[in-house]
């Protein structure tokens, strides 16, 4: 089983995804997964 940590660096840039293992396939998914909570961190600042 894959490491997978994300970071949030930046509330409107930046998404790091940092893996350990043997995780090309499990990197991909961490990214969308990233994207994803961009796009509601984003949603959330706007709301507030």
């Amino acid at each position: 089983m894959a490491e997978i940590t994300i970071t949030i660096k930046d509330v409107g840039d930046e998404v790091e995804v940092e893996s350990k293992g043997d995780t090309s396939e499990v990197e991909t998914k961490a990214q969308k997964l990233a994207q994803i909570l961009m796009a509601l961190a984003r949603f959330y600042v706007e709301e507030k």
